[in-house]
């Protein structure tokens, strides 16, 4: 059978437009959570091995608790598009969840033999199989747990309180959120900046669950605590964001990867499109980095673009939060950096480098 073409961004924006909302139901199973690499997809009776192909492949599913995160790739007009969102699962026994989305119950999954298969009522099914790889850390150990502790038990740079910190999601359109609540009561949603320690976007309270923010202009966001210890929270716009951590003195080994894109116009008047892709690896006191990027135009009468690519090396430190990088060439750079580890073992751990969200897929 030909492999064929499936719009997978299509399929994903269909699942973004249901996704969020209070949690109805808990998965209990510790067992199932990690993530699910995608292997193959099935509609209108025709099943496409999806693992392999290029874009398609990078596609994942992942369950934390009672929280499901999926993001789909697709390529479209040449170039691979991401679509991403979180929602919660309620269990039906027997390995079954309802995703709920919006107040809404929507679509089944099936949670067995570590695989997902993932119904929607589009009469699509797609199969994702667990990761078993493992993401290195920088012990080298024979005590994991007690290794684990001593590269991540940083302070929490003036958030040292319950419910205070960085916190860090993807929203429904796909777009990283970041906010770090200080225990003075005050937050900042811009970690890019170099001032990220003391600049005030607006100040917020806490009472019980709910985090109510004000900015500068007077508008007000409400956020809710989804569990006890305040790690987790429900954002505006019904997605989730989780409590990052501050690596002391070392960062966990790995790759962390990042993919942007966009794609606008019409027919009538041309169609452009934007993205890059890159990673950052650590490893020892080392760093290396690499990324691409590519811009595009086609109309009727013309069709052009271009794309450029980097790499680089050299030695980092951290410290309070911030990464400092130092190049093999002398160049120096500083950046905010904060970590996501898996939710089980194997991979799934997230960086936040200053303000953007890498993954360890």
């Amino acid at each position: 059978m030909k492999n064929k073409k499936i719009n997978l961004a299509m399929m994903a924006g269909m699942i973004l437009m249901s996704m969020g909302c209070e949690a109805k139901g808990k998965a209990s199973q510790s067992s199932i959570s990690g993530k699910y690499n995608v292997e193959t997809l099935t509609t209108k009776g025709q099943t496409v091995k999806v693992a392999g192909q290029e874009c398609f492949e990078n596609s994942y599913f992942e369950i934390k608790g009672n929280i499901a995160y999926i993001s789909l790739n697709n390529v479209v007009n040449g170039n691979c598009i991401t679509k991403a969102g979180t929602y919660d699962m309620q269990s039906k026994g027997n390995g079954r969840y309802i995703l709920v989305g919006n107040g809404k119950e929507s679509d089944e999954i099936i949670v067995k033999n570590g695989k997902v298969q993932y119904n929607q009522d589009t009469g699509i099914s797609m199969i994702f199989v667990k990761s078993q790889g493992t993401v290195a850390t920088a012990k080298n150990t024979q005590n994991k747990g007690q290794a684990s502790k001593e590269v991540l038990s940083g302070g929490n740079v003036q958030a040292t309180k319950v419910g205070r910190g960085v916190y860090a999601g993807v929203d429904h359109s796909g777009f990283d959120q970041v906010i770090y609540l200080r225990d003075d009561g005050t937050y900042t949603e811009e970690l890019g900046k170099s001032e990220w320690k003391t600049r005030v976007d607006g100040t917020y309270i806490i009472n019980g669950n709910k985090l109510i923010t004000t900015d500068k202009k007077g508008v007000k966001d409400e956020y809710e605590y989804t569990s006890a210890d305040k790690k987790t929270m429900l954002a505006p716009g019904s997605f989730y964001m989780f409590k990052a951590q501050i690596p002391k003195n070392k960062i966990p080994d790995g790759v962390y990867n990042f993919y942007v894109g966009s794609v606008s116009g019409s027919a009538g008047i041309g169609v452009s499109g934007a993205g890059g892709s890159g990673y950052i690896k650590f490893e020892g006191n080392r760093f290396t980095e690499s990324s691409s990027s590519f811009s595009s135009m086609s109309t009727s009468s013309a069709t052009g673009g271009s794309s450029s690519s980097s790499k680089a090396s050299g030695t980092y430190t951290i410290n309070n939060g911030d990464l400092t990088l130092k190049y093999n060439n002398g160049v120096v750079k500083k950046h905010s950096f904060f970590y996501i580890p898996p939710a089980s073992s194997g991979k799934g751990a997230m960086v936040i480098l200053d303000g953007d969200i890498y993954y360890n897929d």
